[in-house]
């Protein structure tokens, strides 16, 4: 998309990252609000960004922006009055809401749940994910795509080598890059951590509607899993990176910074 989206204190480029969900166009409603956020509408020329705050109707035609400065937090309705959909943005994030229910995830990490199975499309600039499921999950930008972990739910997608259909699992993180969307082998992140140390998680008055469906995914992880594995997401570790590691293992993996 290439669009530049400006703010006298904040400045938000609007590079070439783009999450497309299909579904219907409606009003979105600011269930919760921390910190500075702001509506940028698209527009020609460009008007100046809008404070926004929870408990908000946007009557805004799309599309525009939904932007959180650093250390805010944004949780919306996509449907209002319809909580089957939630869509909760972490600090620095900026969220294009298009025409016909199309998302461009410009930049930063959100979170999604969605109870009612339905397919998706996510783009980035040079990659794309398009896979169906029901769920709660975390997504997050990156230099090369976007990363993904699975907190409850299951996603399905083709994988176009084996022309097989496969699955991303509870507690599970893959990597989508290139062109053609190349998912990487899954990783198990251990969710209790996860869970209890999300900012996209933890920092909202409200918990969410899939908190049961959480804990139940934890605690089956728990019996399953042999190696234990920490993850850390949402600005938990002190450089602000997600950080996977063995807890039997003094090696640790580092992958892009987290932007929540």
């Amino acid at each position: 998309m290439g669009t530049r989206f400006k703010k006298y204190s904040l400045v938000i480029l609007f590079g070439f990252s783009h999450l497309v969900i299909i579904g219907q166009e409606n009003r979105p409603f600011i269930s919760h609000q921390a910190g500075q956020c702001f509506l940028q509408l698209k527009r020609n020329p460009l008007p100046k960004p809008q404070a926004i705050g929870a408990n908000q109707t946007v009557d805004q035609a799309m599309p525009f922006a939904l932007i959180t400065s650093p250390n805010s937090f944004l949780e919306f309705l996509p449907v209002q009055d319809t909580p089957d959909t939630l869509i909760r943005l972490g600090r620095s994030t900026a969220l294009e809401l298009q025409p016909k229910g199309s998302y461009a995830l410009i930049k930063g990490s959100a979170l999604f749940l969605n109870r009612e199975k339905r397919n998706w499309h996510i783009l980035s600039g040079n990659s794309q994910f398009k896979f169906s499921g029901t769920g709660t999950w975390l997504m997050e930008t990156t230099t090369l795509g976007f990363k993904l972990i699975l907190l409850e739910g299951q996603l399905s997608y083709h994988d176009r080598d084996a022309q097989t259909q496969k699955t991303v699992q509870a507690g599970e993180l893959v990597l989508i890059t290139g062109e053609e969307g190349a998912i990487s082998q899954s990783i198990n992140v251990e969710l209790p951590t996860l869970l209890a140390t999300s900012r996209l998680i933890n920092l909202f008055p409200t918990p969410l509607p899939s908190e049961s469906r959480l804990i139940s995914a934890a605690q089956v992880q728990a019996m399953r899993t042999q190696v234990r594995y920490d993850a850390f997401i949402g600005g938990v570790s002190e450089d602000r990176k997600l950080r996977i590691w063995s807890r039997s293992s003094k090696n640790s993996e580092s992958s892009s910074p987290s932007s929540d």
